[in-house]
């Protein structure tokens, strides 16, 4: 009875341990979606100045095709692109109201 104590508590321990990283991660994840806001709110006049639409669907389909080529896994590929199509859809939002 007390070693299953003993190996539930262990894993109680081993569980907030991974949460925490989980934690740190999204915060790392956060800095750095704030950071391509930014990169993308710099663009919006630029692309205006030039007469150009927000969607460039050719430029997007290559930052998939790049992000497809720089994962390693073990996000599988669909997730990556679908993640990676809400985030732009958020920062061409953002691009329109600029």
């Amino acid at each position: 009875m007390a070693a299953q104590v003993d190996r539930d508590v262990a894993r109680e321990n081993e569980l907030s341990h991974w949460r925490g990283e989980i934690d740190a991660v999204d915060r790392e994840i956060v800095a750095l979606l704030n950071r391509r806001t930014g990169c993308v709110l710099k663009l919006a006049p630029l692309k205006q100045g030039l007469g150009r639409d927000v969607r460039d669907a050719g430029r997007e389909a290559v930052v998939l095709d790049n992000l497809r080529k720089a994962s390693t896994g073990p996000l599988p590929d669909e997730s990556l692109v679908k993640i990676y199509q809400e985030i732009m859809a958020a920062m061409r939002d953002l691009q329109s109201r600029e």
